[in-house]
């Protein structure tokens, strides 16, 4: 059975995206679902998630993770435009 969730997890591995850097909120069950689903079948998840307190240590972390490695990585937040930068 597909789900937005799992084409969503999906699509980043088949992109290359082994990390998301994730601030977490009450408009993601969807996601926390599919990727217990994926834990239970397969005892792995096709994206390492890491759990950051704040949306712009989430953002940062992707961007740092993406210059050391060179690979890119994946950030969901839990605002919108509150990350947004005004310049």
């Amino acid at each position: 059975m597909y789900t937005t969730a799992s084409v969503l997890f999906k699509t980043f591995a088949e992109a290359g995206i082994t990390h998301a850097f994730v601030n977490w909120g009450n408009d993601h069950p969807a996601f926390l679902e599919e990727l217990e689903r994926e834990r239970v079948e397969s005892g792995k998840t096709a994206v390492e998630i890491v759990t950051c307190p704040h949306e712009m240590v989430a953002l940062s972390a992707a961007q740092g993770y993406a210059q050391v490695t060179g690979k890119p990585a994946a950030v969901i937040v839990h605002v919108d435009v509150g990350t947004q930068v005004r310049g």
